[in-house]
């Protein structure tokens, strides 16, 4: 498998769960401010308990922030695919991308959260 199809695969397949990832954070922080609200809104599955649940959770940020990273660094890398000719600047680059906003990025949030 060429790593262009592995990007376009990370990328389709990371979109949705990211997108629900978001919701959940964004839904659970707005339920900390706006409780009555948010528990109407999603038909009392998410409470200001719930809300508090998931918006402390370190399993869902966790999750967010991988399929963030993983969902980004493919990104950039298939915009840096179509777009750069040259194939040692597209070399270059991509490497950069893995390296340093992939793992720098991968290790900034696992310290963060042990």
């Amino acid at each position: 498998m060429s790593r262009l199809k592995l990007y376009y695969i990370v990328v389709e397949y990371t979109s949705i769960s990211l997108l629900l990832c978001f919701y959940l954070s964004y839904l659970s922080g707005k339920g900390l401010v706006k409780t009555e609200l948010v528990k109407a809104l999603t038909f009392g599955i998410i409470s200001y308990p719930a809300s508090v649940f998931l918006h402390t959770s370190s399993a869902l940020n966790f999750i967010f922030a991988i399929l963030l990273i993983f969902h980004s660094v493919s990104g950039l890398c298939l915009m840096i695919n179509r777009r750069i000719k040259n194939s040692r600047i597209k070399t270059l680059m991509e490497t950069a991308v893995l390296a340093v906003i992939g793992l720098y990025s991968l290790l900034i949030f696992i310290l963060l959260e042990l």
